[in-house]
């Protein structure tokens, strides 16, 4: 009886944390129309989001992040439907997303790290776009744009994602763009 016990109660335990786990905080920016995502004081609970949260970024803002680690979150959407201006986050480092990236009304991600962008889903609804920023080099290997879903990747018409001026500059050789 004693074995039966313990194993429901360590079955119990583990149901609860794992409950626990599995709901993702809402976070939404409120820092303003542009600012650095590193302050606490930016986000509506308080604290900088982490990978437990998801987050939110309305329209009519610019959001930057640019050190290291990567990025990690629940979710991401960046947008508001029907409000303008559109949302842009500025990443020069990698995002990592357990859930969905969604984004919408005309919201922007940009990219300038060859860091992964990587999400279970990714949805870039009309007339929102991705652009990698990464000025070309003359040095190998050579920036690349590392967007990866691991289910379904929805790029809407009128989405864009644009890798232009990016890789290897101009030039004369094996290296040249």
């Amino acid at each position: 009886m004693g074995l039966v016990r313990r194993t429901f109660l360590v079955a119990a335990l583990f149901l609860a944390v794992s409950a626990l786990e599995a709901r993702a905080a809402a976070v939404t920016w409120t820092g303003g129309a542009t600012g650095d995502w590193k302050l606490a004081a930016n986000w509506s609970t308080g604290l900088v989001p982490t990978s437990a949260d998801a987050v939110t970024i309305p329209s009519g803002t610019v959001v930057a992040y640019s050190t290291d680690p990567a990025l990690s979150l629940a979710s991401l959407t960046l947008g508001s439907v029907g409000v303008s201006p559109s949302a842009v986050l500025q990443l020069s480092t990698g995002l990592a997303v357990s859930g969905t990236v969604l984004l919408q009304n005309g919201a922007a991600l940009q990219v300038a790290s060859s860091a992964t962008v990587a999400a279970v889903d990714i949805s870039l609804s009309a007339g929102t776009s991705v652009l990698f920023t990464v000025l070309p080099t003359t040095i190998a290997p050579a920036p690349i744009l590392r967007l990866t879903a691991s289910g379904l990747f929805n790029l809407a018409a009128g989405s864009t994602i644009s890798v232009r001026g990016s890789g290897y500059a101009g030039g004369v050789g094996a290296a040249a763009g």
